[in-house]
């Protein structure tokens, strides 16, 4: 009985404590004007991928051809 509420309070201890650190920390909603969103996101890896299949199985380097089989 005293071991549940010891545990009990040192739960609600650390919960406090976790909220109070959460309230303390920046509000980064500000960053969601800077950094693209989702299919932003999503293109962008898109066109990466589609650079990334033209140009994966010929390179040239010099006068050296590399093919990939």
């Amino acid at each position: 009985m005293l071991g549940k509420a010891v545990f009990q309070l040192i739960v609600g201890l650390s919960f406090q404590t976790y909220d109070r650190w959460k309230e303390s920390l920046p509000d980064m909603k500000w960053l969601n004007d800077y950094l693209p969103d989702t299919e932003q996101w999503d293109s962008f890896r898109g066109s990466l991928l589609g650079v990334k299949d033209k140009i994966k199985d010929n390179i040239e380097i010099g006068t050296v051809s590399i093919h990939y089989t």
